[in-house]
C-alpha cells in the first residue's frame, strides 16, 4: 500500500471517528439538556403546588380572624416602612 493511500485511509477514519465522537457529545447534551428541563417543569409544578396550598391556607386564616390579619399586616406594614425609611434619613453628625 502506498503512503498516500495510507494517508488517505486514516484521515477517512478519523473524519469517520470524530463524526462519531460529535454524534455522541450532540445526542449526550440533548439527554443532559432534556432531564434539566424535565427536572425544572417538576420543580416548578411542586412549587407552584405549594403556593397554592399556602394561600389557601393563609385566606382560610384571614377569613377566620381578619381583625387579627389586619393587624399583623399594619404591623408588618409600619416595621418595613421605618426601615426603610431609616436608610433613606441621612445622618446626623
Amino acid at each position: 500500500m502506498s503512503s498516500t493511500t495510507l494517508e488517505k485511509s486514516t484521515n477517512a477514519q478519523v473524519r469517520r471517528i470524530q463524526d462519531e465522537v460529535e454524534a455522541l457529545a450532540h445526542d449526550a447534551s440533548a439527554n443532559d439538556l432534556g432531564d434539566v428541563v424535565t427536572r425544572t417543569a417538576a420543580s416548578v409544578r411542586n412549587g407552584t403546588d405549594m403556593v397554592r396550598e399556602y394561600s389557601g391556607a393563609m385566606a382560610g386564616g384571614i377569613r377566620s380572624w381578619p381583625v387579627i390579619s389586619f393587624c399583623v399586616a399594619a404591623a408588618i406594614g409600619f416595621f418595613v416602612g421605618r426601615v426603610t425609611a431609616s436608610r433613606r434619613r441621612p445622618a446626623a453628625h
